[in-house]
């Protein structure tokens, strides 16, 4: 049995990507892809969202339920990844978005190998999944002493622009804050209103507060 560990920041992240992934929109990538292998893989994906998003949506606090639902994706992986790792492979290798995200995680918190999670999800974000763009821009944005890198900025925004719930939050922060682009509260209280729009507690909170200002969204708990 796996033993959790202290959470690193990217494990944190990792289990936020997961938790909300039903809005998102995930490239299916390479047609030659076997069909039956790609669709039980993503359907697989959209159980495993279900699951989580529920806990989300239930969730006061997403830091304190933090531990609650990376052990649910680790269980989740320990009883998926040795059946379905070579499935996540084959079609990994043809750009299949989903799977590449898949041995993201599980180079990450199997094998924990951030080198390999690293290069997995960085083909899953160039291949235009949601979760992995916000996944990479934050890590390379955020080994956080260095601030947000305007490389990091523009992929949390492709991420939000597909509907991402917690990357719309992200980015109204950013915009809010002047962090990896020019500060705009004005932007910031549209892209907080479509998080806010798709259920993200942390977003209903702030978006009917009078006279809403930068320091509001440090302060929200997330």
């Amino acid at each position: 049995m796996l033993k959790l560990k202290q959470q690193t920041f990217w494990k944190i992240i990792v289990s936020c990507l997961l938790s909300i992934t039903i809005y998102s929109n995930i490239t299916i990538g390479d047609t030659s892809v076997t069909p039956s292998i790609e669709a039980t893989i993503d359907l697989e994906f959209n159980q495993l969202n279900n699951t989580l998003v529920s806990m989300v949506k239930d969730s006061n606090n997403l830091r304190k339920d933090g531990p609650k639902i990376f052990k649910v994706i680790v269980d989740w992986l320990q009883q998926n990844h040795k059946k379905r790792l070579n499935d996540w492979k084959n079609a990994a290798d043809k750009d299949h978005a989903n799977s590449q995200f898949f041995l993201g995680i599980y180079s990450l918190i199997i094998k924990n190998d951030k080198k390999a999670a690293d290069e997995w999800l960085t083909k899953s974000a160039q291949n235009g999944n949601a979760w992995s763009q916000l996944g990479i821009g934050l890590r390379r944005s955020s080994r956080l002493r260095k601030g947000l890198t305007e490389e990091g900025f523009q992929l949390i925004y492709k991420s939000a622009q597909q509907g991402n719930i917690l990357a719309q939050y992200i980015v109204s922060i950013f915009f809010a804050t002047g962090k990896g682009t020019k500060q705009d509260m004005d932007t910031a209280k549209k892209w907080l209103k479509k998080s806010a729009n798709q259920g993200f507690k942390a977003a209903q909170r702030l978006v009917n507060k009078p006279d809403l200002k930068p320091r509001d969204f440090y302060m929200s708990p997330r």
